[in-house]
């Protein structure tokens, strides 16, 4: 009996499965097992977060972005929501992520202002 279900991949995984040492073997493990201590624990996520808070506060209280981000015509800063994108053409996937800190621009566009997959 076939079971059709639909599977899960955040855009992190999906950027692992593309890097040039991609290890299948280590990548099922991990899904298994769960991830292996890490030397660095949680310190770069806690550094991405304190930089997203840091140019919001700053936009919330004096209405401009930091000094340390350069980037100019920026409107706000704006919350997106969590991001499920079917992949049906790849068989039943979805893809699932959290968005970078985005800024809104004066014209109307949107800039990410700080990448991490």
């Amino acid at each position: 009996m076939k079971h059709d279900k639909t599977k899960i991949i955040s855009g992190k995984d999906l950027g692992q499965l593309a890097l040039k040492d991609f290890c299948p073997r280590c990548f099922w493990i991990e899904r298994k097992l769960g991830k292996a201590p890490s030397i660095f624990p949680g310190i770069f996520s806690t550094l991405d977060s304190l930089t997203k808070k840091s140019v919001k506060r700053s936009y919330l209280e004096r209405n401009c972005l930091p000094e340390w981000l350069p980037i100019k015509n920026a409107a706000r800063p704006i919350e997106f929501p969590r991001i499920s994108v079917p992949m049906l053409k790849y068989g039943n996937w979805i893809l699932t992520g959290d968005p970078d800190e985005v800024l809104e621009m004066n014209d109307g566009s949107y800039h990410r202002v700080i990448g991490k997959i």
